[in-house]
Formats: structure tokens, C-alpha cells, sequence
């Protein structure tokens, strides 16, 4: 890890901080009566300003930073999870650029859509999970058998996206029976060689906006002030319900969002990454000027290398024993063969599969649209898998497994044990050391509005921090399955309802106690 990196935005932010804490504010405030402006002005510096720096999302259009920015200003926890769940993907990827992007979710991979079949023009090499093949089966017909060839799916390894709506680096042009998906950066190293010489020394741009960083620090600042500002009268009338309490959670998210950019940067595009499956798309035809990275031989050739080695993030040292790894393993059930399509035949298409010397035909059938009993398919009828996402039978050279538990387990349980207890004791804390938690003249409304919003969106960090580790690129609009987008907009929503009674009991009290400003 660069610790050079991390300590540079956090050394900037001492110095700014540390003479603000300091300051000799006077508790003494004068107060005015409050304008709409008024309200606009302390809606606008102490909510609106803190949420407009949130990390973006890699290659996200205009609309999906708006959404994100909606949502952070109802639940700043929300937005400080997720600057937190980024910084420590960061933290524990490795050192080289490749893996801080597709760490940061900005890489992008080609795999084989629903509609992949093979090619009439030339047999391919295709690495596919066989089924037994029976003799007496093949024998006791004169027909011919058939076959299909379905892909082995997993939403948990790659995500399609609409690369139409997204900035991707380069050019794309996609043949027919491909899409462009977002890979999950816990399974990309079993098929991508992070760890060759060619891939290790890639250098990526990546910008670390200090337009951001400066608002991010200004509203600390800001934010700093406010809270001091809450001692007096406020505390006073509204007691542990004062409507400046609630910058707080604001101004934690503000130190988070500066320090994530910071370290982590912002990615304005994705990036393609060469692997197999975009060297066949290519030999159909297709297009990826632009595309980073390398592929050494074939999807056979690799071999299972030592996970420590070159290792340089935070689990360095770690054994992934790949020899004993199922996943790895897993690799071993595909077989190299040579596949092609012929016309012929009463469907008009032929499978034809060759495995070393053998050479078996079949009438093709196109995937079925139910999913029936694979162990008990129809007679004479196979089916054939292959992967999605990559051409292999093993972990390529320079590519490794990560051990279990994954990555995004032990950030969950490092989410769970460390930051959340301090995210939930820290508001409270300081909550007490200000007002000592006594009611004062707060209406039973206020009270229950402002601490339902505080206690909302500290859930609130645990699941968008859990957002920002498993799929650091979502966003609104690359949403794809129904179950995904109803938790999200429930969630959302749930969130949202604490968050806009706070708001209505802010603007209610500002309007009561008046606009106050420090005494000269």
C-alpha cells in the first residue's frame, strides 16, 4: 500500500482542523427572525453542500450521481458507509493500478450473453463442462442426438451493464452474443493474470478532485462552527432535539468523503480489460479500441501460481493454497475442444464438437426456456456449459484465487466490529457532552423526529457500506435484476421517511428560535 497516499489529504486536513477546534467561540449568539432565504442559506451549507461531495460512481451518467446525491442528503451515515466501504477496498487491494480500479468497480469485462452460439465460420477453441456421453445411448438410434450449450451463469462473478448509458474508455463495438458486464473483483484474478509482469507495471489515470476536497474541508470547517454555535440558547430550548446537532452526522461524512478522495480517487470512465472472451469477440468481429491489459497463450496453458508472491496490500504474507482451493479446482471440469456449426440437418443447424481426435455431431437446439432436470435430461439430448466470463480449465499465469474467507467477508466483519460500534457511539457521545441529553422546551415530536433520523441512518451505514464493498459501481440505473432494485428502493425508502421528519423539525425550529449569528 502507498501509505504516502493516505497520509497527505489526512496531513492537509490536521491543519485545518486542529486550529478550528481551537477557536475561542463565544456560546454568546444574537438571533434574528428567520427568512425562507434563512432556511435555503442552512439547508444549503449544512446539508445540501456536504452531500455534493460524495465519491461518483465510476462511468455513471449525469442522473445516477443526481440519485446518489438525493438519497446521501437524507442519510448522511448512508454516504459516509459508503466512502468508508471504498477506502478500505482500497486499502486491501493490491498495489498495482489494475487492481485499485477494478477494486474501485472501473473495470469493465466482455462475456458471453444468452444469445452466444458457435461460430459457423471456423471451429473455436472452447473449453466446456462435458456431460457423460452414453454409447449405447448414441448407438440405439439411427437418429441424430442433439445438443445445447447453455452458459454457466452466476450473477455473483459479473454483471451485465448497458454500456450505452455509461463512459467507457476506447470504443466498443459488440458482436452479436456479447455484452460488456462489470466484474466482482473477489473472482476477476481466476481469470485475469493481475499478478504478470505486462499487467503489474500498467499505470491508470485516476482523479483525486480537490475541487471536492477543498468543499469537503470548508464544510468541516463549516460544520465545526455550526456545532459550536448549538451551545447557548439553543441547547437551552430545544435540548438534546437542537436542530444543530444534526450536522454532525453531515460533517463526518464531509471528513470521509475527503479522505476517500483522496486516497481512492475517482475513476470518469471504465475501463475494458483483455481477456479471453473479448480475443473471441474480437475474431467475430468485434471492436475494443482502448482495452487494457494482457492475456498470455491460451485458456489451457495457465498454471496455478503461489497467491503470496508479489503480494503487496494489506493481506500480504496471506496463503491462498490454491492446490487444496475448490474454486480452482473448479477450473479442471472444462475440457479444451473445437466447436462449429454446420448447416444441415432437420433443425438446419449441426453442433459439431471435437475433443482431440474425436469428432461428435448434434442437431442443435437452442437453450430451453424453462430449466429442466439437468441430471435427467430428455433421451438422446445433451447439454453442454460454458463459461460466461472466461476460456479456461485453470488459473492462468500471473492470475490467483482469493482465499476464504473472501475479501468481502473480512471487510463485513472488520464493518461490523470497528466502525459501526463508533459510528453508533460517537453522535451520542457528543449529544451528551452538549446537552447532557436533557429535554428542555423540545416538544415529544422533535425529540422522537431528530433521534428516529440519527438512529435511521446509522442502519443506514451498514447497508450501504455493505453496498459500497460488494458493488462499488451500482447505481439507479444499472440496476438490472427486480429483486436488486425492490431492496434498494425499499431500503431507500425506508431511510428516507426519518430523514424528511427531521427536515420538516429543523425548519420548524429554525423558523421558531430565529436565524443567530455569534456575538462581536
Amino acid at each position: 500500500m502507498k501509505w504516502p497516499s493516505l497520509l497527505r489529504p489526512v496531513g492537509v486536513l490536521l491543519l485545518v482542523l486542529v486550529p478550528t477546534l481551537a477557536l475561542p467561540i463565544d456560546a454568546t449568539v444574537i438571533c434574528l427572525p428567520t427568512t425562507w432565504v434563512d432556511i435555503l442559506i442552512f439547508f444549503g451549507t449544512n446539508y445540501i453542500a456536504h452531500a455534493a461531495t460524495i465519491p461518483s460512481i465510476p462511468a455513471a451518467p449525469w442522473y445516477d450521481t443526481a440519485s446518489w446525491t438525493f438519497i446521501i442528503l437524507l442519510v448522511p451515515f448512508g454516504g459516509l458507509g459508503k466512502s468508508i466501504g471504498l477506502i478500505i477496498r482500497h486499502l486491501f487491494s493490491e498495489g498495482g493500478d489494475l487492481q485499485k480500479a477494478a477494486a474501485r468497480g472501473a473495470m469493465a469485462v466482455v462475456t458471453r450473453s444468452k444469445d452466444w452460439e458457435p461460430s459457423f465460420d471456423n471451429p473455436e477453441e472452447v473449453y466446456v463442462k462435458l456431460p457423460r456421453f452414453g454409447e449405447s445411448k448414441e448407438s440405439s438410434s439411427s437418429a441424430r442426438p442433439s445438443a445445447e450449450i447453455r452458459l454457466c451463469q452466476s450473477v455473483t462473478v459479473t454483471r451485465a451493464i448497458n454500456h450505452h448509458r455509461m463512459r467507457i474508455h476506447g470504443k466498443v463495438d459488440l458482436p452479436h452474443g456479447y455484452e460488456l458486464a462489470l466484474p466482482n473483483f473477489d473472482f476477476l484474478s481466476e481469470y485475469f493474470p493481475f499478478r504478470s509482469h505486462n499487467n503489474d507495471s500498467i499505470t491508470l489515470t485516476r482523479s483525486q478532485s480537490y475541487v471536492k476536497m477543498a468543499v469537503s474541508i470548508a464544510q468541516l470547517v463549516y460544520s465545526t462552527i455550526t456545532i459550536y454555535r448549538t451551545r447557548g440558547n439553543q441547547l437551552d430550548r430545544y435540548g438534546y432535539a437542537a436542530f444543530g446537532l444534526s450536522v454532525f452526522p453531515y460533517a463526518f461524512m464531509s471528513l470521509a468523503n475527503f479522505i476517500c478522495i483522496g486516497v481512492v480517487g475517482e475513476y470518469t470512465h471504465l475501463n475494458l480489460l483483455r481477456t479471453d472472451i473479448m480475443r473471441e469477440a474480437e475474431r467475430r468481429g468485434g471492436s475494443f479500441d482502448g482495452a487494457i491489459g494482457r492475456i498470455e497463450g491460451g485458456g489451457g496453458e495457465g498454471t496455478l501460481v503461489d497467491a503470496s508472491a508479489h503480494r503487496t496490500g494489506i493481506l500480504a504474507g496471506a496463503k491462498d493454497k490454491l492446490e487444496k482451493s475448490g474454486r480452482a479446482e473448479q477450473w479442471k471440469a472444462f475440457t479444451r475442444t473445437e466447436l462449429s456449426m454446420e448447416e444441415g440437418g432437420p433443425s438446419g443447424r449441426i453442433l459439431v464438437l471435437k475433443v482431440g481426435e474425436n469428432t461428435r455431431k448434434f442437431e442443435y437446439r437452442p437453450p430451453s426456456k424453462t430449466d429442466p432436470d439437468e441430471n435427467a435430461p430428455p433421451s438422446n439430448h445433451y447439454i453442454l456449459h460454458v463459461s460466461q466470463y472466461s476460456n479456461q480449465n485453470r488459473v492462468p499465469p500471473g492470475g490467483y484465487v482469493i482465499p476464504h474467507p473472501s475479501m468481502f467477508n473480512l471487510l463485513m466483519i472488520l464493518l461490523a466490529t470497528i466502525i459501526f460500534p463508533l459510528a453508533l457511539v460517537l453522535p451520542y457521545v457528543l449529544i451528551f457532552a452538549l446537552s447532557g441529553f436533557h429535554e428542555r422546551e423540545s416538544t415529544l415530536a422533535e425529540r422522537v423526529w431528530m433521534m428516529t433520523w440519527l438512529s435511521s441512518g446509522q442502519l443506514a451505514l451498514v447497508f450501504f457500506g455493505g453496498v459500497a464493498l460488494g458493488f462499488p459501481s451500482l447505481a439507479p440505473s444499472n440496476i438490472t435484476r427486480v429483486r436488486v432494485g425492490i431492496i434498494f428502493i425499499t431500503a431507500v425508502t425506508i431511510f428516507a421517511i426519518p430523514a424528511v421528519g427531521g427536515f420538516v423539525m429543523v425548519g420548524k425550529m429554525l423558523v421558531e428560535f430565529g436565524t443567530c449569528s455569534l456575538a462581536p
